[in-house]
């Protein structure tokens, strides 16, 4: 059998509240990260929640913002959304100086 993580299958059990849990927080970031397709690097802002075997991963990049749920004992993504960044647009677009 073929794990899609096989480093976290081979990791030890740790508990979080009441429920075991094979997936540590990073791992969980990293399978947020991949099914985005958004790399480490582009990533700001990234926080994780825990509730009810899964957690939410949120970050943002510079367009987009993401919500990303994912089973802590399959490492499965589970929902997924995102919406554009709000941004100052008075502050991005000031007029150039004129001389």
């Amino acid at each position: 059998m073929t794990h899609l993580f096989p480093a976290v299958h081979k990791m030890k059990r740790t508990r979080i509240g009441s429920f075991p849990a094979l997936l540590p927080p990073d791992a969980a970031i990293c399978s947020a990260l991949s099914y985005t397709g958004v790399k480490e690097d582009e990533a700001t802002g990234c926080t994780y929640n825990y509730a009810n075997g899964f957690y939410e991963i949120l970050f943002s990049t510079d367009w987009l913002s993401y919500d990303v749920y994912v089973d802590c004992r399959l490492g499965a993504v589970t929902g997924c959304s995102f919406e554009p960044v709000e941004i100052d647009y008075a502050k991005r677009h000031e007029p150039p100086a004129v001389f």
